[in-house]
């Protein structure tokens, strides 16, 4: 009976107005009011410098991506690693960074197949080419 309800409070919210949820808040948060449509979650994941390596220990917010995935009703996801410099060589490493938090969620128990990966270049990054994170998003569609 209860997860019957669970699910119908899923069912209900996932049709109302869905917003965008930041790094801060999406980390605490429990999702009873309405499920997001976009997760900002820069400066919660972080990558090795000048590589696609994820850095599973200095990811504050991967545990609790996971599970609210796991969870969810989430039909696709888009995983969305953005790169600070316009050319190949930097496109690459967007994509590879992009590619290895897939890996991650899959290896984690999240089906391969509702995930898709992209890089775009954030010409007003906040983030230094020597940070460890970069301006992450991960879209959802329910």
């Amino acid at each position: 009976m209860k997860s019957i309800l669970i699910l119908t409070i899923l069912v209900i919210a996932s049709s109302c107005a869905k917003k965008v949820i930041g790094v801060k808040e999406f980390c605490k948060s429990d999702f009873k009011e309405s499920l997001p449509a976009k997760l900002d979650l820069s400066g919660g994941i972080a990558f090795k410098n000048h590589m696609g390596e994820l850095l599973v220990d200095s990811s504050k917010c991967l545990p609790s991506l996971v599970g609210f995935l796991q969870q969810s009703t989430v039909k696709k996801i888009e995983v969305v690693v953005y790169h600070t410099f316009g050319s190949e060589r930097f496109y690459k490493e967007g994509m590879l960074k992009s590619g290895n938090l897939k890996k991650y969620l899959v290896s984690n128990g999240i089906d391969a197949s509702k995930i898709s990966f992209s890089t775009f270049l954030d010409k007003k990054s906040s983030y230094k080419y020597e940070s460890i994170y970069r301006k992450v998003e991960v879209l959802l569609k329910y």
